[in-house]
Parts: structure tokens; C-alpha cells; sequence
């Protein structure tokens, strides 16, 4: 066989027969060729009956073949040779599908893990022939408009997981009655015009385990825009919601409800503008083991958030804390991010506590008695793939954040032609040209003395804004009390 690069083929995987299964699977990083047909980089990608059918797959009977994936493949269209297989994992993501393969409304009736995310589909109206097996449905970043409408009529009746991030929603309406639950456990909705109006829907799918309505930090299309979240934690019918994701959603008080979820056990409320935490409250989440609020303003940590005894990892990154409480009981924590807060000391390490950033802080972390800091802290940035961190301690007043702001200042200053040493208190006196004609305009009893007043100049007063009163407003009034006599 040849070997040439980013041509699809199906490659069978020795390591992954189990009994009865095997699984196929076509990667454009993958070389291998199963003939010797040369095709252009910028051809159109087909895989049609015909050359499926060419395909040299060894001793592996095709008709046992029950996991296939074509990932990263650039194919515009998918066979209908699939239709008979016994699939029940399918994976057609990243590639450029513009509507959905005909195999899966003709055929693969057993098929329950389905990935068509990151291509152009548009539609899929009609319901596939796998609807009332499927358990994962993953339909990120394509062009939809709208939820499939089969995914609510009541036949998706096993279906466990939706991921539908990165797509348009005209409305979420809830169609349930008491008679018949949603059955999704895991629904993500990131970036798909979530509303306020949308929050109905949220609350009433009773078998939630796992909801992401969050945006991405990385672009505002189909930003979710919810503005009061508090909402979504009033009487929601979940039961055994476990993980939590409300990031990047302007949330500027932290939603107290949330500490009625007694069974999450995962919160990501990352880039929002909270400040405070509730003083009372947090111990009520007793299954919380993993807790992130970085990219906050909070200033300080309630003390009964060390009550948490399951909690393991604890992230709390570029906030203005200046305040921690003693962690040193917390047994279970193992991972602790405080990295660009305010913190003038630290003391009193967890037990297994493995992994921890103090740095950007008040304090100097080489001065400090924290025995295995540096190699803990280079374990935990090893795990932080696309941050980029440094050592330092910051003096009095600085901050990460305000450095930024105060050159985002001074540009701002620099473009408008604003002299940066002018005195706007008025103790250095700029040359006035109209002086003269002022006092020449002065009136004849001023005198030397009116002008000895040293008070502090404002250089500009603030403005409020001009309003103005309707003059055609009808005036409503009561003729029997205007011309009442005054007794």
C-alpha cells in the first residue's frame, strides 16, 4: 500500500475486536490507501457504494462491523452502502455534509451514538430511522436554526445526551405533561440564543443530570443572554442535576439557589462579575467536589466554604481576593488555583493537596515555607495547556488587571492629544488669551481682593442630561376641587 497524506480510507483496528464487534475507522491524518487512484487536495471527497465496496478490510466480514467513524475526512457525502450495517456508533464529524447522509433515514435502525457536529447541515426535519434507539445525539457548530422538532414528539424515548453548542434556537418550548418526562440527562447549549423566555423549558426537564448554558470566551456569536439566572434555581423539577455550567453570562450576583442543588457535584461559573459569595449557604452543597469561579471580582471566601468536605479541586484565579479562610482541614482538596488575587500571606497546606498555583499575589512565594510549592506548582501548569503563567509577586496596588486597564488609559489619552503632566487641580495655570477682555468687562466695584480665593478648581463639573418638557401634554385636572371654596 501506498502511503500518501489527508486521503480517506477505513482502517480496521486488531486492538479493538471485541468478540462479535469490530470497529472501522477513516482519518485524514491517517495514510494508508487501499488502492493505487491518486486524487487532488481540493477534489471533492466522496465515499460512494463503489468504492466502499473496494475497500480491502482483510478477513473483518463488513456485515459485522458495529463502530465507524469518518473524522476530520473532508467528505461532502456518505454512501448509502452504510445503510444495511449493523452500526450503533457513528462518527461524520468535521466534514463538509451540507444535508443529512440518507443512510440514516433508510437504514442503521440500531445505530445509538450519532456525531454529524462541525459541517453545513441546515435542516433534519425528517425523523432518522434510529430515533427511538439513539442515546447521543451530537450536533454542534452546523447551521441549524432550530432544535429538530422529532427530538420533542415524543419518540426520542432513550435519548440521553444532546450537544447542540454553536447553533441557533428560535424558542424552547415545553410540550411535556405530567405523563411523559424529557428523557435527556445531559444537554448543552452553549452560544445558541438561550433567552430568559427559555428558562421554563430548562427547568421543567425533570431527568437532568448535566446543563451547559454557557458562552464561549473566544467569540459573542449566538451568545446565550439571560439576565436574571437566579430564574433558572426557583422550583426547577431536577432531582439529580450533577454538573452545572454558567460561564460567561454577566452574572453579577451570585445565584443563592444554587446552594439548594444539594447533589451537584461540579460548578463552572467562570468569567462572570460576581464579587461575593454567600456568607450562608455553601455548606449545603455537600457533593461538591469540583468548584470554579476564576475571572471574577470576588474579594473574599466565606469560612463555611471549607465545610465542604468532598471537595477536591478548588479554582479561584484572577479574582481580587485578599482574604482566604484556613483550608488546612479540607482532607479531600488536591487542587488549589489562586493565582493573580490579592492575598498578602498563605499558610496551612491541605494534607493531599497536589497541585497548587499561588502566584501573582502580595506575597512572595520564595520567602514562604511552603514545602514542594514549586514542584506542585509546575505539575498544575503542566495541565494548563493554553495558559500561559508566570512567577512573580505583584507590589501594593498593582494587579494583572490594572496594568491593562491603565495602558488601555494612557493609549486612550495619547490618541485624544491629552497632555498627561496638565495639573487638573489648577495649580499650574495654562495661558489664557480672553484674560484680557474679561477684565476689561469687570464691573466697576470688583477689586483685587475678589479674586484671592484659593479653593480647589474642578475642571469639569459633571452634566446631567438635558431634558425636554412636552409642550402639547394635555393637562388632566378635576374641576371640583380647583374651584371648591377654601373652607
Amino acid at each position: 500500500m501506498n502511503h500518501k497524506k489527508d486521503k480517506f480510507v477505513l482502517l480496521r483496528h486488531p486492538n479493538v475486536l471485541f468478540e462479535d464487534q469490530v470497529q472501522c475507522s477513516c482519518h485524514s491524518s491517517d495514510t494508508i490507501r487501499s488502492d493505487n487512484t491518486s486524487t487532488e487536495e481540493n477534489q471533492e471527497k466522496i465515499i460512494s457504494s463503489s468504492t466502499f465496496n473496494r475497500y480491502d478490510f482483510g478477513n473483518v466480514d463488513i456485515s459485522r462491523i458495529t463502530s465507524l467513524s469518518f473524522f476530520n475526512c473532508k467528505l461532502s457525502s456518505i454512501t448509502d452502502a452504510l445503510t444495511d450495517l449493523p452500526l450503533k456508533y457513528l462518527n461524520l464529524s468535521k466534514n463538509e455534509l451540507s444535508e443529512i447522509p440518507k443512510c440514516l433515514l433508510l437504514g442503521l435502525d440500531i445505530l445509538e451514538n450519532l456525531d454529524i457536529s462541525h459541517n453545513k447541515i441546515a435542516n433534519f426535519i425528517f425523523e432518522p430511522n434510529c430515533c427511538k434507539n439513539l442515546k447521543v445525539l451530537i450536533l454542534s457548530n452546523n447551521l441549524f436554526e432550530d432544535i429538530p422538532q422529532w427530538i420533542f414528539n415524543l419518540r426520542a424515548k432513550n435519548l440521553q445526551k444532546l450537544q447542540y453548542d454553536f447553533n441557533r434556537i428560535t424558542h424552547l418550548r415545553c410540550i411535556f405533561d405530567k405523563s411523559f418526562s424529557f428523557p435527556v440527562q445531559k444537554l448543552s447549549m452553549r452560544n445558541c440564543v438561550v433567552r430568559q423566555e427559555d428558562i421554563k423549558f430548562l427547568k421543567d426537564c425533570i431527568n437532568l443530570e448535566d446543563l451547559d448554558v454557557s458562552n464561549s470566551t473566544d467569540t459573542s456569536k449566538f451568545a446565550n443572554v439571560i439576565h436574571n439566572i437566579d430564574k433558572l434555581f426557583i422550583k426547577p423539577s431536577w432531582n439529580n442535576i450533577k454538573i452545572l455550567k454558567i460561564e460567561n453570562l454577566s452574572i453579577s450576583l451570585f445565584p443563592e439557589g444554587i446552594t439548594w442543588l444539594e447533589t451537584l457535584s461540579e460548578l463552572y461559573m467562570r468569567h462572570n462579575k460576581f464579587m461575593w459569595l454567600p456568607t450562608n449557604g455553601l455548606e449545603f452543597l455537600v457533593n461538591l467536589e469540583i468548584l470554579d469561579l476564576s475571572f471574577n471580582h470576588i474579594v473574599s471566601i466565606p469560612d463555611k466554604l471549607t465545610w465542604l468536605e468532598y471537595l477536591k479541586i478548588l479554582k479561584l484565579s484572577h479574582n481580587k481576593i485578599e482574604q482566604l479562610p484556613d483550608i488546612s482541614n479540607m482532607e479531600s482538596l488536591e487542587v488549589l488555583d489562586l493565582f493573580d488575587n490579592k492575598l498578602t500571606y498563605f499558610e496551612g497546606f491541605s494534607p493531599n493537596l497536589n497541585f497548587v498555583d499561588l502566584e501573582c499575589n502580595y506575597f512572595n512565594t520564595e520567602e514562604c515555607d511552603l514545602s514542594n510549592y514549586k514542584q506542585m506548582r509546575d505539575n498544575y501548569r503542566k495541565t494548563l495547556l493554553s495558559t500561559q503563567r508566570f512567577n512573580a509577586y505583584k507590589e501594593i496596588g498593582d494587579s494583572l488587571s490594572e496594568s491593562e486597564e491603565s495602558t488601555s488609559d494612557r493609549s486612550v489619552l495619547e490618541n485624544e492629544g491629552i497632555d498627561e503632566e496638565y495639573n487638573f487641580n489648577g495649580s499650574e495655570s495654562l495661558e489664557d488669551w480672553d484674560e484680557e477682555l474679561r477684565l476689561s468687562n469687570r464691573h466697576e466695584d470688583a477689586t483685587a481682593s475678589d479674586d484671592e480665593w484659593n479653593g480647589v478648581v474642578i475642571a469639569s463639573a459633571p452634566r446631567l442630561a438635558y431634558r425636554y418638557l412636552p409642550i402639547d401634554t394635555d393637562i388632566i385636572y378635576n374641576e371640583n376641587v380647583l374651584f371648591c371654596d377654601a373652607d
